[in-house]
């Protein structure tokens, strides 16, 4: 993927069987940070949760100026 485009960070997350959660299937990029293969989030309020909605990729191209969803804290700390 990375030599189609540039990316710190990208991940997949498949949702739970409860439709409420989401599990990290793979994370790949220069900085992987604190993600993990296995972690488990909220569907209710995330990227992947507007990439379902609008039925396409969703691209941050600035972390500081997104304020749509709700795990960015962590990645500005990870230096993203």
């Amino acid at each position: 993927m990375q030599s189609l485009i540039s990316f710190d960070r990208a991940s997949i997350a498949l949702i739970e069987p409860d439709g409420e959660h989401l599990r990290v299937f793979a994370v790949s990029g220069r900085q992987p940070g604190s993600l993990s293969i296995g972690a488990v989030g909220r569907v209710h309020g995330s990227v992947t949760e507007l990439a379902l909605q609008e039925r396409r990729p969703i691209v941050i191209t600035d972390l500081v100026k997104e304020n749509r969803f709700n795990t960015y804290r962590d990645l500005q700390q990870e230096g993203f």
